[in-house]
């Protein structure tokens, strides 16, 4: 596995971290199908990774790696309060909780965390 390629468990937690940022809403009307599309119907997810492949700079390609591997963690988040589960695992309203969590915390390193998987 190439350093910029992520494992298994970081695109199941890539793809959760999508589906919880650009979820497919049910909405009517909805004639072009826009809210219905979520991020799996629009390959997001690949297309993250691909971005990952190409960061400009090799030092930084183990950061969201890193990022992804601490939400898939387990112990990580039963130690934040989430249960002992990957994020992948979660529910939505969990995951979303957990999100907004990082995106309000008192820990620069989190909300930046945050910034980085919401851009």
């Amino acid at each position: 596995m190439s350093l910029a390629e992520l494992s298994p468990r970081q695109r199941a937690v890539l793809a959760a971290v999508a589906d919880a940022l650009i979820p497919s809403l049910d909405r009517d009307p909805d004639p072009a199908g826009f809210f219905a599309t979520g991020a799996r119907a629009a390959n997001t997810p690949a297309r993250v990774q691909a971005l990952i492949s190409r960061l400009a700079d090799p030092s930084d390609v183990p950061r969201p790696r890193l990022l992804l591997a601490l939400l898939g963690s387990r112990p990580a988040n039963l130690a934040a309060g989430f249960g002992f589960r990957s994020f992948a695992d979660m529910d939505r309203d969990t995951r979303e909780a957990l999100l907004k969590s990082w995106a309000f915390s008192p820990i620069a390193m989190k909300r930046a965390g945050f910034q980085a998987l919401k851009r």
